[in-house]
């Protein structure tokens, strides 16, 4: 008897499994084709405030810098 409830309750669950799959294939062949994205051109000043900034931090953390106590 418990087997034939076992196989009944994974047969159950296959078969949820096999409709959750085909209503995910209908979605997604009724989905519209992905527009490309325009190229963005990178921001060369924008780059290199950054790569300034950092070196400075990068610095600052090693110390190069003195207090300006005197």
């Amino acid at each position: 008897m418990d087997k034939k409830k076992l196989s009944i309750a994974v047969a159950a669950v296959m078969n949820y499994i096999y409709e959750e799959s085909l209503e995910y294939a209908v979605q997604e062949a009724n989905r519209p084709p992905a527009v490309p994205r325009p190229k963005v051109q990178p921001n060369t000043w924008g780059t290199s405030g950054r790569l300034d900034a950092m070196q400075l931090r990068q610095l600052m953390q090693l110390r190069t810098f003195k207090s300006s106590r005197f």
